[in-house]
């Protein structure tokens, strides 16, 4: 939902230290706002992914509301990376005919989470790790937001996260890495 003032930069450090790759998902916005954190995040190798401009309910959105969502958002990332983003992740992940229609036609690879650093009844940062830790497997696409609420627990987490998973024997991939198998 970044990026963030606040918590972009601490999720960037976390990952370019222990060598995660990942995407970030953009709402164009936020990206608008703050070019600059979106600079470092391509300037650090890590994929960049179009959340729509304004991070609406899509489902309720007419097929021409969604597609100005979608371009204006790439139009913004691609004036401040030099790329069109080839990922889409929607708002509260919500796909509907219209959602997957247009991204077909925009050549737009629809991500969805297989699991979530943020779940409510986790209370602290290592509890949210242990319980991701708990329930992954090969393959799975974890969300870990850098923006629109507070996520201070997020950053906390993701480092226990990280080596927890690695203690596993799980690596981390970029999503074209992920789709290459």
């Amino acid at each position: 939902d970044g990026p963030d003032p606040i918590y972009t930069s601490q999720i960037l450090k976390i990952l370019k230290k222990n060598h995660i790759p990942a995407t970030f998902f953009l709402v164009g916005k936020n990206a608008q706002k703050y070019p600059k954190l979106v600079q470092e995040e391509m300037k650090s190798g890590y994929q960049i992914g179009n959340h729509t401009f304004s991070h609406p309910h899509l489902n309720t959105l007419s097929e021409a509301q969604i597609s100005l969502q979608l371009v204006k958002t790439d139009q913004i990332i691609q004036k401040i990376t030099g790329q069109k983003p080839l990922f889409l992740r929607t708002p509260y992940e919500e796909l509907n005919e219209n959602i997957l229609n247009i991204a077909h036609s925009d050549h737009k690879q629809i991500i969805l989470s297989t699991l979530t650093l943020e779940h409510q009844l986790s209370k602290t940062p290592k509890a949210k790790a242990e319980r991701v830790m708990g329930m992954v497997f090969p393959g799975a696409i974890i969300l870990a937001h850098d923006g629109r609420l507070n996520r201070h627990s997020t950053v906390k987490a993701l480092p226990y996260l990280i080596r927890g998973l690695q203690a596993k024997g799980y690596r981390f991939v970029s999503l074209p890495e992920l789709f290459r198998k």
